[in-house]
């Protein structure tokens, strides 16, 4: 019987000394079992490595291979074989390099990838309508099969200002950024012990959603008191399991700076935790940065930035938001999200003959996805041009080197200028670059300049 070798029985060719991968699509099969690493959820243009297992021409990734940080990458992916690699769920992740090993006869493939998005929880009480809120924001349906892991989706970050550059420059493509958004499951009220665990879904995300039942019940800001109580419960756990741990490890002889570090810690923890039990989340404690950086393992959420959501169902469109809510979360948002889902399974002209009648000017869901994005401390700059315009994500206060790498990390590296022109001064120039450098407009920006939101930016790199 003649002998495959291995290499071509799983569907991996040998070029030019670089292992290259099938070009075949990950099947949806393994992209459901994917790890929710939460060193994954970082977005914007943190880059990580990630260990996959390739078997028989598919992406396997096994629980414990992203708890450590793997080899350096050694090849690069020719541009022909790249594509998208799902982590996470439905977390988009860019393969930039990777390196073929072998355990055994079965090969494991390291990659190098780029998170694409940040990651929004929704989280609520069971009975909040967050499954509903999910599909209303991402148009997929929630999985029964899910509910307990959590079901993660893409939508995208809708931009008028965008659309309207689109509208006149027609490019051949405008691609908007995106966040992916986790359903985790329902916290119960009756019985709160496995609720750390139903919340341990969430400490992934970048944020939180808090999603309250406005169409069945009217005591909106006891209901946020209440789940503020949950995730302050469940960070007290996760750190109160860890001092035991840390006195005992205390007790064996180290190096003097190993036991000062070790001391520093446990009196950190202490101190965190003695404010959880009087009611003060870590967003409260006026941790400095060194100390946040210190418990970031612990990903708190009571330290994740967070967005108040208020489901009307299909009613009150148009009722403001009770006074003691405003006073808890300012910020807080709402939208009929039935009401609207039913309305968008209508015909045009019956959906606009029933918005008339509801009094309903505009759908909320792209106002919603907006301030999710940033209610986490996110901007966007933009890239217009003929082929394509696009929106890019970045944190606030994100300098111009740093926003060049979200294009692509040769910008970054190679970073030369920015050449910048504002949303408003390049309207009033009749979206012409060329005329906004006639006046003056189009700026000269150096590698620290601090990028704006709707900053259009066109990076230059050397060769």
């Amino acid at each position: 019987m003649h002998a495959v070798p291995r290499r071509e029985r799983y569907g991996i060719r040998k070029r030019s000394g670089t292992a290259s991968l099938p070009d075949n699509p990950v099947p949806q099969s393994v992209a459901d079992n994917s790890l929710g690493a939460t060193n994954l959820s970082g977005g914007g243009t943190r880059t990580i490595a990630a260990a996959c297992w390739v078997v028989h021409s598919a992406l396997h990734i096994p629980n414990s291979a992203l708890q450590n940080q793997v080899p350096p990458v050694k090849f690069c992916i020719p541009r022909e074989f790249e594509y998208t690699l799902l982590v996470s769920g439905c977390i988009t992740c860019e393969a930039i390099s990777y390196h073929i090993s072998w355990c055994g006869r079965i090969p494991r493939c390291v990659f190098l990838v780029k998170v694409l998005a940040m990651k929004m929880g929704l989280v609520g009480f069971a009975g909040s309508g967050k499954s509903t809120v999910f599909e209303w924001l991402t148009g997929e349906s929630p999985d029964p099969s899910k509910i307990q892991q959590g079901q993660s989706a893409m939508a995208d970050v809708p931009d008028e200002r965008l659309a309207q550059i689109a509208a006149v420059l027609k490019p051949k493509k405008t691609t908007y950024t995106k966040v992916a958004v986790l359903d985790t499951p329902g916290l119960l009220t009756d019985d709160r012990k496995d609720n750390p665990r139903r919340l341990g879904v969430l400490r992934e995300a970048n944020g939180i959603v808090i999603v309250i039942d406005g169409f069945t019940r009217s005591d909106f800001a006891s209901q946020l008191e209440k789940f503020r109580e949950e995730l302050l419960f469940a960070d007290l756990e996760i750190v109160g399991n860890r001092i035991p741990k840390l006195e005992q490890q205390m007790k064996k002889a180290k190096p003097a700076k190993e036991r000062e570090a070790d001391e520093a810690e446990l009196a950190l923890l202490n101190r965190i935790v003695a404010a959880f039990e009087a009611g003060q989340p870590a967003s409260a404690q006026g941790l400095t940065p060194d100390e946040e950086k210190a418990v970031r393992s612990f990903q708190l959420l009571t330290l994740k930035p967070e967005i108040v959501f208020v489901n009307r169902g299909d009613a009150g469109p148009n009722d403001a938001l009770p006074a003691d809510l405003v006073a808890l979360a300012p910020t807080a948002v709402q939208a009929p999200v039935k009401l609207e889902m039913e309305l968008v399974a209508l015909s045009d002209e019956d959906r606009q003959m029933f918005m008339a009648d509801l009094d309903l000017a505009e759908f909320k869901r792209d106002a919603t996805i907006r301030a999710m994005f940033y209610g986490v401390g996110r901007e966007a700059f933009f890239t217009v041009g003929e082929d394509e315009c696009r929106t890019w994500s970045i944190p606030k206060g994100c300098e111009a080197v740093e926003a060049a790498g979200c294009i692509h990390k040769d910008l970054s590296e190679k970073f030369v200028r920015a050449n910048v022109i504002s949303f408003n001064d390049f309207v009033a120039c009749g979206y012409s670059e060329k005329e906004a450098k006639t006046k003056g407009l189009n700026r000269t920006e150096g590698k620290t300049y601090l990028v704006k939101d709707a900053d259009i930016m066109h990076i230059l790199a050397s060769s």
